[in-house]
């Protein structure tokens, strides 16, 4: 059931405030890095166009101040702590994860949200054909993480911090990125590669701190 929860909640939004609770202040691996496991566990050529990344979020802001502590089945504690952008960085292996190690807090309790990202580098200039194909293995990875059950389809890619941006056909024609203003991103362009029929290229107008994949804003 949390599964589905979340998935649905990324479908709606490209950062889904407190999608995945951190729960008590010790709690297994897995269920603090939710969706980790099934993805290291694809095969790599279906998982090398996205990445996953783990936001801190305390009272519905991002928490940069946050840390926690890997503990070992062994009793070993190993730190991690969120970076200036509010991401744990360092994830937990597919080892940890299948051992009984267990995520406790270093400080106040904070929740995770999931961004689904594209593992293309940020740039001013970015291929429509990459952003549709890693939608396309983005939508198949979580077909895999519902185990049968039905989800909504990811559609559009966001560029936070890009400022503004356009859509580029191979003819020349320009059209505007829609924004939708987010709590925690701020104003965000983003575009449905599916609804933006001849259009080659984003052009943006600075490059994005990252591409967030996931479903068009309920409020667009």
């Amino acid at each position: 059931m949390r599964r589905r929860a979340l998935l649905g909640g990324l479908a709606g939004l490209a950062l889904a405030p407190a999608a995945v609770a951190a729960g008590p202040q010790r709690v297994p691996l897995g269920d603090a890095f939710l969706f980790l496991q099934p993805y290291w566990e694809l095969p790599p050529a279906q998982r090398d166009r996205f990445t996953l990344a783990y936001l801190a979020v305390r009272k519905k802001q991002l928490a940069p101040d946050a840390r926690a502590v890997i503990v070992g089945a062994d009793g070993a504690r190993t730190p991690i702590a969120a970076d200036a952008n509010s991401a744990f960085t360092a994830l937990p292996s597919l080892a940890q994860l299948k051992s009984k190690a267990r995520f406790e807090f270093d400080g106040p309790p904070f929740t995770f949200a999931l961004e689904l990202r594209a593992a293309l580098a940020p740039a001013e200039r970015v291929p429509v054909a990459e952003l549709a194909a890693a939608l396309a293995q983005v939508n198949a990875a979580l077909e895999t993480f519902a185990e049968g059950a039905a989800v909504p389809k990811m559609t559009a890619a966001y560029f936070p911090g890009a400022g503004t941006g356009q859509a580029l056909a191979a003819d020349g024609a320009a059209h505007p990125l829609p924004i939708f203003a987010f709590d925690t991103l701020g104003p965000t362009p983003y575009l449905e590669p599916a609804k933006a029929a001849g259009a080659v290229t984003v052009a943006l107008a600075k490059a994005p701190t990252r591409i967030v994949l996931a479903g068009r804003p309920k409020r667009a």
